[in-house]
């Protein structure tokens, strides 16, 4: 890893040099939870590189769906049990992979409702019993969150106490922008995907020990690697893509 590392740090500046026509197009398959913080990170590494990324967003089921069906990507962001599990598959190199940060589920509701009270399993329980209609990550759609929130309610013993409440969102939509338009009263997603809808107030991370810490990490194809990929790498662990995820509610990994 460590030297990896040294040569991604001297392809961030390789990379740079090389005239934007020159480089192929960089394509990236991203967690949707990195989404947020992925619009000022792809902005600084175009003006870094002088070419943009073609970032494509998906849950971890349909990432890992679609490197087994061999689409082609350079960079893979998502979970690191995702990208442990393809490396295995000899379908992300191993040596490539670098922690970058962890993300939580949490909840929220819409803007200037009342605030229930999720700060332990028992308050959370009834605030799921109180709401009219909760929003989540469809678990069939392979999304951390949904399929951590489905364990929760079998967990609390509320799979069929909620079964005619739930709205589960598909595809890697927003639960944010579902509850925001007032079609759900709570809605339960990663912390930086709600922090990103406007419209909402956060109530906060799941509370312990129902709670899910998730990290996230980066790797890179399979091969030969190009400067590029290996820049766009590095260019993750920069000052200005680590306050990007900050910022949009990740803890940065150092």
């Amino acid at each position: 890893m460590a030297d990896f590392a040294r040569r991604a740090v001297i392809a961030l500046g390789f990379a740079a040099i090389i005239p934007a026509r020159a480089q192929a197009p960089l394509r990236v398959l991203c967690s949707t939870a990195l989404q947020p913080a992925m619009g000022p990170i792809g902005a600084g590494f175009a003006q870094a590189q002088g070419s943009p990324a073609h970032v494509t967003f998906a849950t971890t089921g349909a990432v890992l769906a679609r490197l087994r069906a061999g689409e082609p990507f350079a960079v893979i962001i998502a979970t690191r049990a995702a990208l442990a599990s393809l490396a295995g598959e000899g379908r992300v190199a191993a040596p490539s992979i670098i922690g970058i940060a962890t993300m939580a589920v949490g909840v929220a509701i819409r803007a200037g409702q009342p605030r229930p009270d999720i700060a332990t399993p028992e308050a959370l329980r009834a605030a799921l019993l109180g709401a009219g209609r909760i929003a989540y990550s469809d678990p069939a759609s392979g999304g951390t969150s949904g399929v951590h929130f489905a364990a929760i309610v079998e967990r609390l013993g509320l799979t069929e106490a909620l079964r005619a409440k739930a709205v589960p969102v598909s595809g890697g939509g927003s639960v944010g922008e579902v509850v925001a338009r007032g079609e759900a009263d709570l809605g339960i997603q990663m912390l930086s995907e709600l922090r990103a809808v406007p419209g909402l107030d956060l109530l906060g991370a799941l509370p312990d020990p129902l709670g899910n810490t998730t990290p996230l990490a980066a790797g890179l194809a399979p091969g030969e690697p190009d400067a590029g990929a290996m820049a766009f790498l590095a260019f993750l662990r920069t000052p200005s893509a680590q306050d990007a995820m900050g910022a949009s509610g990740l803890t940065v990994s150092m």
